[in-house]
C-alpha cells in the first residue's frame, strides 16, 4: 500500500507511519497450487501481537473457462457435430499462456472428456506427487438445420 502524498510504502513514510502506526507490507510467499480456502500460519513475522501466528486465509479468484477439483483443472471445449463425429486436433490457452494440443480420433458424445496427465495443478503439500492433469470436458454444437450440417460435412 502506497502514500498517496508521498508514494512511498506505508513502513518508510514518516508521516504515513505516525498515522498508520499499526500497519506494515509484508511479502509473502504463497506455495504453487495451494487451494481456495486453505489457511497458512505464518510463525516468524517482524511483529507478533500475543506470540500468536499471523493467519492468512486463501482466496481464489474465478476464472470464465477453467475450474479446479482438486489438483485437476477442469475446462469446457465447444467443438461442432463434425468435428465430435471424425476427429480433431485443437490448441488450447492453458492459464499460464502456454498452448496445450488436444486431439481425438474417436466419435466424441456429450459426455466425453480428454485427460491430459500432468497439465494441471502442483499438488504443494505432496512435492513427491505429479501434477494433476487437465481435463478437457467437450460441449458439442449441434446444427441449426440439416443442410448446414450436410453443407459442414460436404466442406470437410
Amino acid at each position: 500500500k502506497r502514500c498517496k502524498k508521498c508514494a512511498n510504502t506505508h513502513s518508510s513514510c514518516p508521516e504515513c507511519s505516525q498515522q498508520d502506526s499499526n500497519k506494515m507490507d509484508l511479502i509473502l510467499n504463497i506455495p504453487v497450487g495451494i487451494e481456495d480456502g486453505e489457511v497458512l500460519y505464518i510463525k516468524d513475522y517482524p511483529f507478533k501481537i500475543a506470540n500468536q501466528n499471523l493467519q492468512v486465509n486463501i482466496y481464489s479468484d474465478h476464472h470464465d473457462s477453467f475450474s479446479r477439483h482438486g489438483s485437476d483443472i477442469l475446462y469446457t471445449h465447444t467443438i461442432s457435430l463434425v468435428d465430435a463425429l471424425r476427429g480433431f486436433s485443437h490448441e488450447i490457452t492453458h492459464l499460464d499462456g502456454r498452448k496445450v494440443v488436444v486431439s481425438s480420433n474417436q466419435v466424441l458424445t456429450p459426455d466425453s472428456n480428454i485427460r491430459v496427465k500432468g497439465e494441471g495443478m502442483v499438488d504443494h503439500r505432496h512435492h513427491s506427487h505429479p501434477n494433476g492433469d487437465l481435463i478437457v470436458n467437450f460441449n458439442i454444437e449441434f446444427p441449426n438445420n440439416f443442410k448446414s450440417f450436410k453443407d459442414e460435412i460436404c466442406r470437410s
